[in-house]
């Protein structure tokens, strides 16, 4: 029972991990994505990420240029980065 727990508890953190994704921003920073589409985004993409309340997120909604949209939630501000791996 102990191994099954274990088996269960180490494939349920290695498929979380793929869920975030380290990006290169344009300007050289690099922040840690939430990838909520779970696409496997190769090294070196060009994807859009976005920020709304201190958390990075990749863009599904197409969007592929630096903006900043005001809503009321609060500024949404899009940037482009590269996939980016850290060893």
């Amino acid at each position: 029972m102990k191994k099954l727990v274990l088996i269960v508890a180490m494939a349920t953190t290695l498929m979380s991990c793929n869920r975030y994704v380290n990006v290169k921003l344009t300007n050289g920073a690099i922040v840690k994505c939430l990838n909520e589409s779970r696409i496997d985004f190769p090294e070196y993409t060009q994807v859009c990420v976005h920020n709304n309340r201190s958390m990075w997120y990749v863009c599904e909604d197409g969007e592929m240029r630096d903006t900043v949209i005001n809503r009321k939630s609060g500024a949404v501000k899009h940037r482009l980065g590269k996939i980016t791996k850290l060893y």
